[in-house]
């Protein structure tokens, strides 16, 4: 049994000094205690056992090794396969499961694991987990795997027959005939310098126990050979499956025995015999002698091994058909370091579970491969991996920092063939074979250290090869990993790296707002994080308490983020095979400069997931999961608590060993803002694509509304590569937390932008509120003078058809789909995507490029014809104008990830999709092949921002799909960029269209119609204006300014136009076009707010120029802000005030800031003072993507109410949650209520009092 040596620092000592304002803690200790829920199986606990005979070990988990009665999940992340077992009260168990040698476990214990999440590829249900690994083979290859194997090769070389003597039965210096036969088969050759150029078939004529047989097969050709007896009785036996071979002066054959007979005394070679076509004899061996037997069996053959007397063994497993069987391999390498022109030597013994192979199949082959993936270059610097490496973070950045996903290093380093006849096959299904790899080290390979991965397929004759993992002819099993990969256990030094570091995050499992995970400052200079929900905020925000109060316990413990797959539909064996214990040192400088020094403890193993026993419930389906943590199990590291409000600096350093020695190092300076979380809605829509001579609207809302500090940074970087130029903007937000800046930013150059908005409050007691948002995208020239124009791409992600359509439903386009589909980005800009509610529906977000000069094209033909692939024929994409934009580079053969420096085509696209308030998807991609799923369903919970949703998106809510692209490649002489919008609709499950991209405005414009984007209060809705400056029920100040601003929806060069009129009755006019797609401001139209009281404001949004189907006819399709039905919506202006606005705040008795109780009705009362005359009142309820409710409220007397019914506005706005089962602002939309009084004073003058609330699902905050 093997024991993990961790368990001896389990007893460590615990020493803790306290010197002035520094706390020390110089060694420390981990859990000693049994295991509890939420915590992962302590591996000091677990063994592995021996394997087998038939390669089963037993994993025992003794007592306290998870917590009492959990169900726990093992998986061999070898070949997938998963076992259950029930632990009993003392927290033990034990599992049997395949998974012989160094094989990797991946345990995970849970209350329990529902059947529906069982035996399903990919995260492996459960709380969190570790992983274990079974004993590494050592010494040299058994006794019993090589004496006692027959060791001739079917080749068609005799030269091994020298091995046996006593098998040559008629030796001549021209030709020698040769057989003998072991247990299992008979062996039968021929070395011939003249055997005949040219015969149809080969008869050999044997005797078995007085009975003759003739084989007659044909060396040249894959069949199986026909097998007769020909006395006594005559008759046919059938075909029989053999090996044969033929070579320039030799021939070889092997056929198995125990199709015939088990148990032979004697055995005679008779003749060999060549035939023409007609069976006329053309040449005869006559032989007649008895063939010797030998005690041996068949086997895996190696009769010149390259390996030296020092080897590395190891073991690999993987699956095989989807699932339906599995293959097994012992290994064994030369060395593990290595220069560049070195040998490296790799030998696999193989054997293969393929019962679904037919048994008289012939003439299959196997074909093996060799990758290597970088995992650090000759700096120890890590660098972007390759498949299923390279999930939630990048080395390749755009000029901004932003991580450039969906790279993918690595390379083939070489293949190996091994022929049928050296396939054995020795009982039903089984397979062994060999695999040896002599390949040589590139001479300009990159130093660094690369992880080996192989890929095995398989080949009859010359047909289609095939992947020993893909379903067909290794059989169809119940479904394996979408992205399987089988990796090497050891990690090969190249070029003698010396400090290996690797990127270690902090907090990737605690998200703050939708971003996840924070890197040291160290490595951010060559790497970025990416989650793809939402671009990571400039500043990583957690708070410090509980809603109940209670202190939160945060992990101070690294991340490894390349370590595994981390996807939800991919399991994979770890990237490096870790030994511990490592060491881990933290310590925190406090907000106040005072310094915790947690001291140091070991890292005593892994910890992968989150209590959460579906992580798609947490994460998504589609967002990287299961990130590898380095867990001291320590309370000081796992459960530390900031006990104030600001910024902290948290030092980390650390190390841990593989299973070879290699030494891995981490860490740096962590900076994380310790405040409540609130709100920050920009005043234009994260991602928004800008083009040259748009000006910025640099406003932003803060909720719950404070006069908070905010700061606007916005960056541009030039596409040409110049000086990047950056804008600040500061200011301070009103009291209700409204703020709008007399700075106009106006965008003179294409390129990419990056805007960061800050938000501040500190209250006088010290209690800190902050906000941080990132928004990023692409300023193009306009459409109609630019090089490239952005597309979508037509059809559904991952369906095959000849014909990709722009626009179809998909029950009508896919069939078998039933309504439901991923739909790719709709392909013309302002076109809608309905997207059906279920787990089955969502969005693909690609862009590809129409070139209208051909220059790109070119370039990416002549690139394609250097080697490059993209998928398909360039010729063809440029017809389709769908041309990729992918990071290319030309003069290496190891991939931009490798050495990203060396990029010819920098291109890559960003992406933005975004809900009002709710981040959908954020990234930039610059490859095709990287492996990383971009696409949402309808239920991703879109890493628990604000306002989410607990159950995702639901029928009425809708995302603006913006795009962006830059092309930047000084070979072919383009500098471009180019821009893209389209809508996504959500759409009830019952929608008979089901799931669909058409173009917008029901028809209007001659092309097919998808019907309404949705019914609003029985109105159908054909186009919208979300506003993002003033916004409906606002309260501003006499003084301020009123500024239009918002995007179209569809988002199209569509006309705003309104009026905005005074309490006196004065009117202004605005309006314009907005730019191409869809953002709309016109700083110029800015209105003075001068009076108090109610202020209305009239507006029309009308499309009457072009949509993708053509020039859309009168009357043009004109609508409003969603959910006010007579295109008006009201503001609210209040006087200045001189003093607190809680002076002018209609008098609220309960609590600013307190649990509010969601789902259900709550009545709001107010009272105005004594001295009010003509008292009106009003009221407007709104979720940042709808009015919900406005208008006038009843007054009696002084004294009015409304009672707010989330149930009864839900039958209005389906989008809207009402589960009052459920907590957390990410829980259901946030609302914002907003009551407004006006009348006369005692001395009959106007005045005016106003409150706001905000509804953060189960909490309520009201300040004036």
């Amino acid at each position: 049994m093997r024991r993990s040596k961790l368990l001896t620092i389990f007893c460590t000592a615990l020493v803790v000094g306290l010197a002035g304002l520094t706390l020390t803690v110089a060694v420390v200790s981990a859990q000693s205690g049994p295991a509890t829920e939420g915590t992962p199986p302590l591996i000091a606990l677990l063994s592995v056992s021996e394997p087998d005979a038939d390669g089963f070990v037993t994993i025992t988990g003794d007592t306290g090794s998870v917590f009492p009665s959990a169900q726990v999940a093992v998986r061999n992340l070898y070949t997938e396969q998963t076992v259950y077992a029930q632990a009993g009260a003392v927290g033990g168990f034990s599992a049997r499961i395949y998974g012989p040698g160094n094989t990797p476990f991946w345990i995970s214990p849970a209350r329990e694991i529902a059947p529906e999440l069982r035996d399903i590829p990919g995260s492996l249900p459960g709380g969190p987990g570790t992983i274990i690994y079974g004993p590494r083979p050592t010494g040299e290859v058994a006794q019993s795997e090589t004496e006692n194997v027959t060791q001739l090769v079917i080749d068609g070389d005799a030269s091994d027959w020298q091995a046996y003597p006593q098998g040559t039965l008629q030796p001549s210096p021209e030709r020698t005939v040769y057989a003998l036969r072991n247990s299992e088969s008979l062996y039968v050759g021929v070395s011939d310098a003249s055997l005949p150029p040219s015969y149809q078939n080969v008869e050999v004529l044997f005797t078995l126990d007085n009975t003759s047989y003739s084989l007659l097969l044909n060396p040249l050709v894959a069949q199986p050979a026909l097998l007769r007896q020909i006395s006594p009785p005559e008759r046919d036996l059938g075909t029989l499956p053999l090996v044969s071979s033929q070579g320039a002066a030799a021939l070889e054959v092997r056929f198995p025995l125990e199709t015939i007979d088990t148990v032979i005394d004697a055995a005679t070679l008779e003749r060999i015999r060549f035939l023409d076509a007609d069976g006329g004899e053309l040449f005869v061996y006559v032989v007649d002698r008895a063939i010797p037997l030998v005690n041996e069996v068949d086997g895996v053959v190696r009769a010149n091994s390259r390996l030296g007397t020092s080897v590395t063994r190891f073991t690999l497993s993987g699956p095989i058909g989807d699932g339906a069987g599995l293959w097994t391999a012992q290994g064994r390498i030369n060395q593990l370091d290595f220069r560049p022109g070195d040998d490296l030597i790799i030998e696999l013994d193989v054997e293969m579970q393929a019962p679904a192979i037919p048994a008289d199949l012939v003439g299959l082959r196997m074909i093996g491969e060799i990758g290597m993936l970088p995992v650090v270059n000759g700096d120890g610097q890590q660098r972007t991996g390759g498949l299923n490496s390279n999930n939630g973070w990048s080395g390749a950045l755009t000029p901004g920092g932003l991580a450039i996903d969906n790279l993918r290093g690595g390379f083939t380093l070489g293949q190996t063939i091994t022929e049928a006849p050296q396939v054995l096959r020795r009982e039903e299904g089984i397979l062994r074979f060999r695999m040896d790899f002599a390949l040589t080290l590139p001479a300009d390979l990159p130093a660094g250290m690369y992880l080996p991965t192989f890929v095995g397929m398989g080949q009859v004759g010359d047909g289609e090869v095939i992947a020993w993992t893909a379903s067909g002819l290794f059989g169809v099993g119940p479904g394996i990993s979408r992205q399987p990969q089988t990796r090497l256990p050891f990690v090969l030094n190249i070029g003698e790296v010396t400090a290996p570091r690797l990127l270690w995050s902090l907090f990737y499992d605690t998200p703050s707002d939708g971003s996840r995970g924070v890197l040291a400052a160290q490595d951010s200079e060559f790497a970025a994080l990416s989650n793809r929900v939402r671009f990571n905020s400039p500043t990583y925000i957690l708070p410090p308490n509980a809603p109940d109060g209670m202190p939160i316990g945060y992990p101070l413990e690294p991340y490894v983020v390349a370590e595994m797959a981390n996807a939800y539909d991919t399991s994979a064996a770890p990237m490096i095979f870790f030994d511990y214990p490592g060491e881990l040192s933290v310590s925190v400088t406090r907000p106040n400069g005072t310094v915790n020094d947690l001291g140091s403890a070991p890292i005593v193993q892994s910890q992968l997931s989150t209590p959460t026993v579906d992580e798609r419930q947490r994460f998504g389906a589609q967002s990287p999961i299961d990130m590898y943590r380095l867990t001291t199990l320590n309370p000081l590291f796992t459960n530390y608590a900031f006990d104030q409000y600001g910024l902290y600096q948290i030092d980390v350093t650390g190390s841990v060993e593989d299973i070879w020695g290699n030494r891995y190092e981490g860490g740096g300076t962590y900076s994380v803002l310790v405040a409540e979380q609130i709100e920050l809605l920009p005043g234009v829509l994260p991602g928004t694509p800008f083009e040259v001579g748009d000006t910025f609207y640099a406003g932003a809302r803060v909720v719950p509304g404070f006069p908070a500090d905010i700061t606007v940074t916005v960056r541009v970087y030039p596409v040409d590569g110049g000086v990047a130029q950056e804008q600040v903007i500061q200011g301070r937000a009103d009291a209700r937390g409204f703020f709008q800046s007399e700075e106009n930013t106006v965008f003179q150059m294409p390129g990419e932008y990056i805007i960061d908005y800050e938000a501040r409050y500190a209250e006088p007691d010290g209690r800190l509120w902050a906000a941080s948002v990132r928004s990023a995208g692409v300023i193009a020239t306009p459409t109609t003078t630019g090089r490239l124009i952005l597309h979508g791409q037509r059809g559904l992600m991952d369906y095959e058809a000849d014909v990709r359509p722009a626009w179809y439903g998909a029950q009508q386009y896919a069939p078998d789909s039933g309504g439901s589909a991923i739909m790719n980005y709709p392909y013309f800009t302002g076109d809608v995507a309905w997207v059906v509610d279920d787990n089955d529906s969502g969005i693909n977000p690609v862009l590809r490029v129409q070139d209208r000069s051909g220059v790109y094209a070119n370039w990416l033909e002549a690139a394609e014809a250097a080697g490059i692939s993209f998928g398909r024929a360039v010729a063809q994409l440029a017809t389709e104008n769908e041309l990729p934009v992918v990071l290319v580079s030309l003069d290496t053969d190891y991939g931009t990830a490798v050495t990203p420096q060396s990029a010819v085509n920098e291109a890559y696209s960003y992406v933005s999709a975004v809900r009002p308030g709710v981040a959908v998807r954020q990234f930039v991609a610059g490859g095709n092949d990287g492996g990383l799923s971009f696409a949402w369903d309808a239920n991703d919970p879109y890493n628990g921002q604000i306002g989410a949703g607990i159950t995702g998106d639901r029928p009425g809510d809708y995302a603006f799909m913006f795009g962006g692209s830059v092309v930047r490649n000084r070979e072919a002489g383009v500098m471009d960029t180019a821009i893209y919008a389209a809508l996504s609709v959500v759409t009830s499950p019952n929608d008979p269209l089901g799931s669909r991209v058409y173009p917008p405005f029901t028809g209007q414009a001659g092309g097919p119609s998808g019907g309404p984007l949705f019914v609003v209060r029985d109105e159908p809705i054909d186009i919208f204006f979300h506003p993002t400056g003033a916004r409906p029920g606002q309260v501003f100040t006499v003084g301020d300014s009123l500024r239009i601003a918002g995007q179209v929806a569809p988002p199209l060069p569509s006309n705003v136009s309104g009026v905005v009129t005074s309490p006196s009755g004065e009117t202004s006019v605005f309006g314009g076009r907005a730019n191409s797609v869809g953002y709309y401001y016109q700083p110029e139209d800015s209105v003075d707010l001068s009076l108090a009281g109610l202020w209305t404001v009239d507006l029309v949004v009308e499309h009457d120029g072009l949509s993708s189907a053509g020039a859309v006819q009168p009357p043009y399709p004109s609508g409003s802000v969603l959910g006010e039905p007579d295109r008006r919506f009201e503001i609210y202006v209040v006087p200045t005030q001189d003093t607190s606005p809680e002076d002018d705040a209609l008098p609220w008795a309960g609590p600013e800031d307190g649990p509010f109780p969601a789902g259900l009705p709550y009545n709001f009362g107010f009272e105005v003072p004594v001295e009010w005359t003509n008292v009106r009142a009003f009221h407007s309820i709104s979720t940042p993507s709808y009015v919900l409710s406005s208008g006038p409220v009843q007054v009696t007397g002084r004294t009015f109410s409304y009672q707010y019914n989330p149930t009864q506005l839900s039958l209005l706005f389906p989008n809207l949650e009402t589960d009052s089962r459920t907590v957390g602002p990410a829980a259901s939309d946030m609302v914002t209520l907003t009551f407004f009084a006006t009348g006369e004073d005692g001395i009959g003058l106007t005045t005016t009092m106003s409150r706001t609330f905000v509804i953060m699902h189960d909490r309520l905050f009201t300040f004036g």
